[in-house]
């Protein structure tokens, strides 16, 4: 007898007519009809396995709404707890308000005077200074093409290009002053907190070393060729405006040093106006702000 042979005598004769499984599909069919019609679960299972899973959709529905409820009292819950910060309803929010709003405004305000008030003013006033430097060393330039021409009884179209070179120098000699010296000692600004005039006078001495080095730097690089004034007596007229241009030097430090001075007074009664202000508003004491 063949494998299949047995396998086929163990099914009951029932079972092996085709009329049985027509009859089971139909039941099948009808019991999954019914659970469709009247919206009920249907499950069946052979051999531990579900061989059928019939679900209503009320059922679905109701599992779907239980999830989507869920997530939604979550958002609510979430956006109530960003919406109600801890400070709502606190009587001191206006308070708080204007204190940060008086706050910016100072800080903004001394922020300008400091960094760009107090530094324009004194540039504008150094601006003044280094034009009579220059309409000084200038004079004294022309007194020497003068001298020359006297000396030729001739006046020559040479001494007006050498005037005109010389101006073009001493405003480069000007432009470098202004950038590499004036403007970054200023940058620092530092002249408020000189108390001591000895302090103050070597610090003098030193920009003033400094414009000197400039000049003479310049003028041995620039002033070159086969001009009417030559170049060691252009040094030579340098040289003897120093003590002039010592004086300029120090009327430009002293008008920043003044300036500096009256931007740090106005800056304090600021920062106490802030202190009184916040004392007045949150009773802190000034001493701790």
């Amino acid at each position: 007898m063949s494998a299949e042979g047995s396998f086929l005598d163990l099914i009951p004769a029932t079972l092996q007519q085709p009329q049985t499984y027509i009859v089971l599909f139909l039941v099948v069919f009808i019991l999954v009809l019914i659970a469709v019609i009247y919206k009920r679960n249907l499950t069946i299972s052979m051999f531990g396995r579900n061989m059928l899973d019939v679900q209503s959709k009320d059922s679905t529905n109701k599992a779907s709404d239980e999830v989507n409820n869920y997530d939604i009292k979550n958002i609510k819950e979430n956006k109530s707890k960003q919406i109600n910060p801890v400070h709502v309803g606190c009587p001191h929010v206006n308070d708080f308000i204007l204190v940060i709003t008086e706050t910016t405004n100072v800080v903004s305000e001394i922020s300008e005077i400091r960094y760009k008030g107090c530094m324009s003013e004194q540039m504008f006033r150094a601006d003044q200074h280094l034009i009579r430097m220059r309409t000084m060393l200038q004079k004294k330039y022309r007194s020497l093409l003068a001298k020359k021409a006297s000396e030729q009884n001739e006046i020559s179209g040479d001494n007006l290009v050498a005037y005109k070179f010389y101006q073009a120098l001493t405003r480069i000699m000007i432009q470098d002053i202004k950038d590499l010296i004036i403007r970054v000692a200023l940058l620092n600004n530092h002249l408020a907190e000189f108390k001591n005039q000895e302090a103050y006078d070597v610090y003098i001495d030193k920009q003033f070393e400094s414009l000197k080095n400039v000049i003479s730097d310049t003028t041995i690089d620039m002033y070159m060729g086969d001009w009417v004034i030559k170049q060691n007596s252009v040094m030579e007229m340098h040289e003897s405006a120093f003590l002039e241009i010592k004086e300029v030097t120090r009327d430009i430090f002293n008008d920043s040093r003044d300036i500096a001075i009256r931007s740090q007074k106005k800056i304090e009664e600021m920062e106490k106006r802030l202190k009184d202000f916040v004392t007045k508003i949150v009773g802190i004491n000034g001493q701790t702000i």
